[in-house]
């Protein structure tokens, strides 16, 4: 299910859809040929096909960053019944598509062909209408209104049905900014509202309109939610990664509704028979305070959390034959600027991350960053960082915007600001608090802003995967948060804080929380590993 390609192939590959995407919405995509994208780029015809056989893959990514993009929408899905949930998503669905009008509009026969490439029910793009289908999922699991399993998978193929068609209003509504679609998006709203509490298994209208009736026209069209014999797979897979989440609703036990995010891509690769890939955009560089951590390269911290990772794929190899892998999708080079650390830092860190992966055996992990999709090594790091906000970046207003109107955001922000102001703290003693704590504030809008996007370019390189994060995540979001290693709260990384070994065990916290603490430094390998506190002392 995962292609196997180079550091170039990834920049190539980025390239050419970018320049695709761009002619299609110029031109028009029946206009546009493949050569006409390779010399948009200076590529040879031979080498835009090698990552793109057809014109028609190139749509299909399309629908996969789309895809994409609306899965975050769930990890803010407001509680309330179905209807009003079914309206939120679909609002953010034509948000979505709009920069894409020109594109979507003139490939509406491609579409709505079942032997065409692009085909939304074809057999070219089932991974995404399983993803898209998760999210309707968590639409009706996860409401207030939620029936019961059997009459809720039903719901959940009709409501994605019931998207097809608002999608195919979309294309044809020629009213002012697509007006007519927007009423329309309301009004069916409306009527699932009223509908609903009368369709279900005691209500008046159950004997005449059946939804199991109803589900067997959409069930030949739309795949079933997923097969028995996959689901228990998938969710002792999904119980061995949840069992390491990271929440920011920390009293919150797996749901239904988690799974039913999750599930449906961990059965694609069961389906498959393929390892499930999980993609980790983390292990960035060590953080520039030095009363935070031992210095620029990585320690006992890191070592223990790529065990931890290696670990995860091991278990799961347990119960799947197949296994796991993780590719972490270091995140350092993309906004070092940002927060004061420089690219040799980032480099030397990275190199330290390779040699542990290779000292430790940890044959499941490999790595993946900014150098391997938008430049090399001694390249202009600069432009590549200027690359990525030009191309995949939100404005900053609307990054403050979200985090002051979404919670999981609003969070984010929160421990970003965190993160950044004590750095700025550390490096810069004796300076104002409040002028930093207000200069962490913008800093940390761009970090935000840069990771967002760094998040797309990681999802259109690996479409297929499970998405991990070391932050906490909402419950019912697409990406799960996992935690690495024992710490002393929720937000601290190995590349914010040391390794303290007692008589317990070990815990994650600030260098200088350490040092008060009485531990003491220890030496490994000709360079400060971890701290150790006498016996008898707890950390």
């Amino acid at each position: 299910m995962t292609q196997t390609r180079t550091a170039k192939g990834y920049r190539t590959r980025q390239r050419l859809l970018e320049a695709a995407l761009g002619l299609f919405a110029e031109q028009g995509y029946d206009a546009t040929t493949i050569r006409d994208i390779a010399d948009a780029v200076g590529c040879s015809l031979g080498l835009a096909y090698r990552y793109f056989a057809r014109k028609s893959d190139f749509v299909i990514a399309l629908y996969e960053r789309i895809a994409s993009e609306l899965e975050r929408e769930l990890a803010d899905l407001a509680p309330g019944p179905i209807a009003a949930r079914f309206r939120t998503v679909m609002q953010a669905k034509l948000t979505l598509v709009e920069p894409h009008r020109n594109t979507l509009g003139g490939l509406l026969a491609g579409m709505l062909d079942p032997n065409d490439p692009v085909s939304v029910l074809g057999s070219d793009t089932s991974v995404i209408r399983a993803r898209v289908t998760a999210v309707f999922g968590g639409v009706v699991v996860g409401a207030d209104d939620a029936p019961n399993d059997e009459v809720g998978a039903q719901l959940i193929r009709q409501l994605y049905a019931l998207h097809l068609f608002v999608m195919l209003l979309w294309t044809q509504d020629g009213s002012d900014q697509q007006k007519t679609t927007k009423q329309a998006v309301d009004g069916l709203s409306e009527l699932l509202g009223s509908l609903l509490p009368l369709l279900g298994e005691t209500g008046p209208l159950a004997s005449l309109v059946p939804l199991a009736r109803v589900d067997e026209i959409f069930s030949a069209f739309i795949p079933p939610v997923s097969q028995d014999s996959l689901a228990g797979v998938a969710d002792a897979i999904l119980d061995r990664v949840f069992a390491r989440r990271r929440l920011l609703e920390t009293d919150h036990e797996p749901c239904p509704t988690c799974r039913a995010v999750q599930r449906p891509v961990v059965e694609r690769f069961l389906e498959a028979g393929a390892p499930i890939h999980f993609v980790l955009p983390a292990f960035p560089a060590k953080s520039p305070n030095p009363h935070a951590t031992l210095g620029p390269l990585p320690d006992l911290g890191e070592e223990l959390a790529l065990t931890a990772l290696q670990d995860l794929c091991d278990e799961i190899t347990q119960i799947y034959p197949p296994g796991a892998r993780v590719t972490l999708c270091s995140d350092g080079r993309v906004f070092a600027d940002i927060v004061g650390i420089t690219d040799k830092n980032v480099s030397d860190y990275s190199d330290g991350i390779k040699r542990l992966l290779t000292e430790l055996g940890t044959d499941a992990i490999d790595t993946f960053g900014l150098d391997d999709v938008l430049g090399d090594k001694g390249s202009d790091y600069p432009a590549a960082r200027a690359h990525l906000d030009a191309h995949y970046a939100d404005s900053l207003e609307s990054v403050r915007a979200r985090a002051s109107e979404r919670p999981s955001e609003k969070a984010l922000f929160n421990g970003m600001h965190r993160f950044v102001f004590e750095d700025l703290v550390g490096t810069r003693p004796g300076e104002s608090r409040t002028q930093l704590r207000r200069e962490a504030k913008e800093v940390a809008y761009q970090v935000i802003q840069r990771s967002h996007a760094w998040s797309r370019v990681v999802a259109e390189c690996f479409p297929a995967a499970l998405r991990l994060s070391i932050h906490p995540q909402p419950a019912h979001g697409t990406k799960i948060g996992i935690t690495l290693t024992r710490a002393v709260d929720n937000w601290i990384t190995p590349w914010h804080g040391v390794i303290v070994l007692d008589d317990d065990g070990y815990l994650l916290m600030k260098r200088d929380a350490a040092e008060k603490a009485g531990a003491t430094l220890v030496e490994r390998r000709g360079r400060a590993s971890h701290y150790e506190l006498p016996s008898g002392r707890v950390a």
